[in-house]
């Protein structure tokens, strides 16, 4: 990622100029912040800061506070804040199984659809649970095609490479009605110094994936251990090869990389298959052109060395359909069944019936994991949930943003240097004041929802993205703050109950070059308030 240069490119201008206009009335910062951002080279300008009592009216504090920032990953409070009162602390998503054709014995003489229901968090365990719930219904041979139905969602703007031009990063994997396990492949690097070789273990199985390993184990420090590791991804009729090469030092250890490297359609039929065949099911056939893939090869080669000990590494290689259809198939076949089609998308028959579900965890449990570790797939994934549940499927960003402005407009809320993109943050477009994110916390703080707000931001010194910050400090698990970081950007912004029992709101944001440096002074603003009076 390259550092953003404020005042350099036409995205900035309108940020620059209303740091400029505002600077002129901005309140003097707390003299320790001050000298923290002094000493990492910010400008007081290319910052703001809004500091406010939930019971109070006005802000104690505002620094260049009605400037447009770049929020990073605390946008993610909008998100999960609007989500919280437009669908409830309790709603749940579905993921479901529908079939039209008739069952004779434990054959399925027709097509079975899998209907996505744009859950966050399907992992390998719970699409495990729906499959079991199919062989529990006495389906071993699926006779027809299995039909993945993705169009509760529609996230195919979405381009991975965009933001940064890694593609295959897990936080770049875009929304999916059928996202399964975050579409990402785990890879654990397990060295064996009395072979001298890398083993490598895959997770989930899939049968859209095939990987090859010559990896070399290696003597030396760790250091930049992915550095030393070539990956290729070459992508074929099932899917995906994913080739490892390269050297890995054994002083690593036992390590992980998750990748995304499939498409949503064939990841979810690489899966099912997999674990059907795991269940002793049967599912016969062939992926057609113009439907699903067949999945892809993965190759290691290179070196390992022996002190790196084990590794793992998430990688995201295939489509949402490979990954979905990989991992259908070997489970299927894990629980012993069999499925003598195709699989390829579409939608739920007419007259289908519904043969099986599998519910997700509650929105008030999926902000937590959206908030205290800032998944930026699972906030995209919630973000187009509120258009396909309040306008109608299919979920888009841009409806989104219209469900996120009329709800402002009801509020009464103007905001007219908010720029919306994708609702977490993993954006270079998104846009916010300190005072308007301010005010939504104040008021947020007063609304129904606040308990499961609040318990989904990270505590300080002990969970979620603030655990090591701020430890053996008097105000460690006196505060609940969201962070976030861009290249060129660092945000916080939450709440800190001071020493007195007063709970205050405080937003910081920095847009800088040398904004990584300014983590110092955000810590310095937090002890500040909490030791306010």
């Amino acid at each position: 990622m390259h550092a953003l240069r404020l005042c350099a490119c036409p995205a900035w201008l309108l940020t620059c100029a209303a740091l400029l206009i505002s600077a002129a009335n901005a309140q003097p910062l707390p003299a320790p912040v001050a000298s923290a951002l002094a000493a990492a080279g910010i400008p007081q300008s290319q910052v703001a800061v809004l500091i406010q009592d939930v019971a109070a009216d006005k802000p104690a504090l505002a620094h260049n506070a009605t400037a447009p920032m770049n929020p990073a990953s605390t946008i993610k409070l909008l998100t999960t804040y609007a989500a919280l009162e437009l669908l409830g602390p309790t709603y749940l998503w579905k993921t479901t199984a529908w079939s039209a054709a008739a069952q004779t014995d434990d054959v399925l003489e027709g097509d079975l659809t899998l209907r996505g229901g744009g859950d966050p968090k399907l992992t390998f365990e719970h699409f495990w649970q729906l499959l079991r719930g199919l062989r529990a219904r006495g389906i071993r041979e699926i006779r027809g095609d299995l039909v993945l139905d993705r169009s509760w969602m529609d996230g195919s703007n979405h381009d991975p490479s965009k933001f940064d031009g890694e593609p295959t990063r897990p936080y770049n994997v875009g929304p999916d009605a059928l996202l399964l396990n975050f579409k990402a492949f785990r890879f654990f690097f397990l060295p064996d110094a009395t072979r001298r070789t890398v083993n490598l273990l895959t997770e989930p199985p899939s049968t859209a994936l095939e990987v090859s390993n010559t990896l070399k184990l290696t003597d030396g420090p760790c250091g930049d251990w992915l550095s030393r590791i070539k990956l290729e991804v070459r992508t074929g009729g099932r899917g995906a090869r994913a080739g490892f090469a390269g050297s890995y030092p054994s002083s690593c250890g036992e390590r992980e990389w998750n990748v995304a490297l499939l498409s949503h359609q064939d990841y979810v039929a690489g899966v099912f298959r997999k674990l059907w065949e795991e269940l002793g099911g049967s599912l016969q056939g062939r992926i057609r052109e113009g439907g699903v893939g067949r999945g892809a090869r993965a190759g290691f080669a290179g070196s390992y060395p022996s002190s790196c000990g084990e590794r793992e590494w998430n990688v995201a290689l295939l489509s949402h359909q490979d990954y979905v259809a990989g991992v259908f198939r070997k489970l299927w076949e894990e629980l012993g069944g069999s499925l003598q089609g195709r699989i390829r998308e579409g939608g739920v028959a007419a007259g289908a019936r519904l043969i099986a579900t599998q519910e997700s965890a509650s929105l008030s449990e999926m902000v937590r994991d959206i908030n205290k570790y800032s998944n930026n797939v699972m906030a995209r994934q919630l973000y187009l949930t509120l258009s396909a549940e309040l306008l109608g499927t299919p979920g888009r960003s841009d409806r989104s943003e219209t469900v996120i402005r009329g709800w402002l407009e009801q509020k009464g809320w103007a905001m007219p240097e908010l720029v919306l993109e994708n609702g977490s943050g993993l954006s270079r477009e998104e846009r916010i004041s300190a005072a308007n994110l301010g005010r939504m916390l104040v008021a947020a703080f007063r609304s129904p929802v606040m308990p499961e707000l609040l318990a989904s931001l990270p505590l300080v010194a002990y969970d979620g993205t603030m655990r090591r910050r701020l430890k053996f400090q008097p105000v460690a698990g006196q505060a609940h703050i969201k962070t976030g970081s861009l290249s060129g950007v660092r945000s916080m912004a939450g709440y800190v109950l001071d020493r007195n029992g007063q709970r205050k709101v405080v937003v910081f944001f920095i847009n800088h070059a040398n904004a990584a440096a300014g983590q110092t002074a955000h810590d310095a603003l937090l002890r500040w308030v909490y030791e306010s009076r």
